[in-house]
């Protein structure tokens, strides 16, 4: 694992990039994380009633209110140039990009294609056989039905023990990438933490942009800074 240089990079016209997001490019926009969150978002709920499908039963409630608080903290919080600087990489290189956040920050900082694998705060999904998706973008009702077929609505949010989003188009992606950047992201949550393995054995590049940089023999280049910044120089390596 080196630093981050145009040569070795070596993208070309017929390179394929992969970009996948974490926590880390929303906290340079204010949004706390699991394991930074002082606000008290975090704190005032335990993990098994917001993040499990046993919270949403026992105490629907706390679930609904719980994912309220945090569009509403999204909804305040505005793009960083992190996510600006993705919007032009894809313009350039047309990167898929891949999220684990929830919140609508890539959207919003410009980028036309995003797959949310963990779900969006900006969607509900009915909890019938159907799964009928609408858009929220504001307050959710706790006992809200869904309009096709009279079942309960819940934030369309990938909960543990359920399956990631978007998996099938996301591998289709992967068995194409030439070049893998992770950005912000603590690749400790699976299967996203699986990427990169599953880019290097196929034979690409992998760079990984992170304020914690840890050794790892499936990541080839580092950029041990923010997001932002590390996005700014790749951003540059590709003009």
């Amino acid at each position: 694992m080196k630093t981050f240089n145009k040569e070795d990079w070596d993208f070309g016209p017929e390179s394929k990039m992969v970009i996948l997001t974490g926590s880390g490019i929303s906290e340079e926009s204010g949004i706390p994380t699991f394991r930074t969150g002082e606000d008290g978002i975090w704190l005032n709920y335990p993990i098994d009633v917001i993040a499990h499908p046993r919270g949403l039963e026992q105490n629907r409630e706390d679930f609904i209110e719980f994912y309220n608080r945090a569009r509403k903290m999204c909804t305040e919080s505005k793009p960083n140039d992190g996510h600006k600087y993705i919007d032009e990489i894809q313009d350039i290189t047309d990167a898929y990009l891949i999220t684990q956040n929830i919140d609508d920050l890539h959207e919003r900082g410009g980028s036309y294609q995003v797959a949310h694998m963990h779900g969006s705060l900006f969607e509900s999904v009915c909890e019938g056989e159907e799964g009928h998706v609408f858009q929220q973008p504001a307050h959710q009702s706790v006992n809200k039905p869904c309009a096709h077929c009279m079942h309960l609505l819940r934030p369309n949010i990938t909960l543990f023990t359920e399956e990631p989003q978007y998996l099938s188009e996301i591998y289709e992606k992967l068995d194409e990438c030439t070049h893998l950047v992770l950005v912000g992201t603590s690749g400790k949550v699976y299967p996203a933490a699986g990427f990169k393995e599953y880019v290097k054995g196929r034979g690409g590049k992998v760079l990984n942009i992170n304020i914690e940089i840890e050794l790892d023999y499936h990541v080839d280049f580092c950029l041990h800074m923010s997001a932002t910044n590390g996005l700014r120089l790749l951003h540059e390596a590709l003009q």
